[in-house]
């Protein structure tokens, strides 16, 4: 199986939890299936063997998130807009959050392999930073628009960037 992280973002009363291995105590706090800007547990298998559940929070990464900023009134016109400015980098806030969802793609895929992925039994913060400035790095370059744009035509969509 290699390396997996399995995403549960937390909604921002997760601090109630008293027990984080209770999956009843943890199971109401669980909002969304990506990074949540107040913290995120993950489920981690390292070389092919589950090693546990692991909590994250925006610090982690090297981002301070504004919750003002990426709440978004959930309609398709607004969602479409704002994802099209953060892919861009025209909205920093936004580009911020985006590129902390993609940070685990990279971190899967470039570090948990190594040894000192966990450290302290915490994912491994430098790695966690580096694989966050390069996604940052592809939004501000217009590598990550450009990979969009690429994907869309390549499945027969038409591009709205």
């Amino acid at each position: 199986m290699g390396n997996v992280a399995v995403v549960s973002g937390l909604d921002q009363d997760y601090k109630n939890i008293k027990d984080m291995d209770n999956f009843a105590e943890v199971k109401p706090h669980m909002l969304v299936d990506e990074i949540s800007p107040y913290a995120t547990l993950l489920g981690i298998v390292q070389n092919g063997k589950y090693v546990g559940c692991f909590m994250v929070k925006p610090e982690d990464f090297g981002v301070e998130l504004e919750e003002d900023k990426i709440m978004l009134k959930n309609t398709e016109e607004v969602l479409t807009s704002m994802n099209c400015s953060a892919i861009t980098g025209k909205d920093k806030a936004n580009a911020d959050y985006l590129a902390i969802n993609a940070v685990l793609n990279l971190f899967v895929c470039d570090y948990l392999g190594k040894e000192d992925a966990i450290l302290n039994g915490n994912l491994n913060r430098t790695y966690l930073s580096e694989s966050y400035q390069r996604c940052r790095e592809a939004i501000c370059s217009g590598k990550a628009v450009e990979t969009l744009k690429s994907y869309v035509l390549a499945t027969g969509g038409k591009p709205i960037l």
